[in-house]
């Protein structure tokens, strides 16, 4: 533990990198189900993604 600031957790135990990743991905698949909900009018019309996934990797390989 840490005299000055309290900090009793140990960063390289690997626990704080576990709960990291779960909220990371919790918030985005979320976030993923929020946007899907959205109405259409929200949704910008003639607009087209330029990629999609991993299609600009592929490409520069």
């Amino acid at each position: 533990m840490d005299g000055t600031s309290g900090i009793t957790s140990d960063p390289y135990t690997g626990a704080d990198i576990v709960g990291i990743i779960e909220r990371a991905v919790y918030v985005g698949t979320e976030s993923d189900r929020l946007i899907e909900q959205l109405p259409k009018e929200f949704e910008p019309k003639n607009w087209k993604p330029k990629k999609t996934g991993t299609d600009g990797f592929l490409e520069m390989q």
